[in-house]
């Protein structure tokens, strides 16, 4: 990762992720709103099927949900840069898109 918009280098850069990352998930544990000043607001929720309200949740049977909001502003920012076009596509045409096709960084889902 290389970037003429910053000084940082790349590992302080991935330090700081990793300890944002850690503390988003310790506040979301224990029931906080994360807020990312222009960028996204954060929380969980908790769903399942449940008999009544008096019913003990595990982690076994809860269904957890991170929720992601964008910022109004992020929004609006990404919304200004975007580029539409219209493109017709053929009705009836199967789209399919093969996994082995992708580059292989996009792959790499896990960033350290």
């Amino acid at each position: 990762m290389t970037s003429t918009k910053t000084t940082l280098t790349e590992p302080t850069v991935r330090s700081v992720i990793s300890s944002l990352r850690d503390e988003m998930i310790e506040g979301l544990a224990q029931g906080s709103i994360i807020k990312i000043d222009g960028l996204l607001n954060m929380s969980v929720s908790l769903g399942g099927k449940f008999d009544n309200p008096d019913v003990f949740i595990t982690t076994n049977d809860a269904q957890l949900r991170v929720n992601m909001n964008p910022d109004v502003a992020f929004s609006n920012e990404v919304l200004a840069r975007t580029h539409f076009e219209k493109v017709i596509v053929p009705r009836k045409v199967p789209f399919l898109v093969a996994v082995q096709s992708l580059p292989h960084n996009i792959l790499n889902l896990n960033p350290f």
